[in-house]
């Protein structure tokens, strides 16, 4: 893990090479509830979310986590998984998986692993989504 972030310029830098990037910034939110910063940020697009972390049981997060303008979407409908790339402005293209599904979302999981400066939080940086199983009887 690297000891610090990089600049802003080097992020780019490593992102025009392929590199994937996270830019981090602490705020002191005194004004700021997690949800008015939500809303100013991503204005309740699709894909977007808010996670708020709670540690040792305590009644105040710790971690706000905002995320939106996904680059990607994978998904699946049983054993069938499809990915696609998003182009901002775009709509989504899927595009099917050649790998089932469980294979394929570890795939994923490997190809998404990023190099994170150890002062970020533990949750800087992911793949956030959600499952469902539907039983018909």
């Amino acid at each position: 893990m690297p000891d610090e972030t990089v600049s802003r310029d080097d992020a780019r830098l490593l992102y025009d090479r392929g590199i994937a990037q996270v830019l981090a910034t602490r705020l002191v939110a005194d004004l700021e509830t997690p949800v008015s910063a939500y809303l100013k940020l991503t204005g309740g697009q699709p894909g977007s979310f808010l996670l708020e972390s709670v540690e040792g049981g305590a009644v105040r997060g710790r971690y706000t986590i905002i995320g939106f303008a996904p680059d990607l979407i994978w998904r699946c409908h049983g054993n069938r998984a499809e990915r696609a790339q998003i182009t901002p402005g775009q709509p989504a293209h899927f595009m099917p998986d050649d790998l089932p599904a469980m294979p394929a979302l570890r795939r994923l999981l490997k190809e998404s692993l990023i190099d994170l400066p150890s002062d970020l939080p533990p949750m800087a940086a992911g793949l956030v989504g959600y499952m469902a199983m539907i039983w018909c009887a």
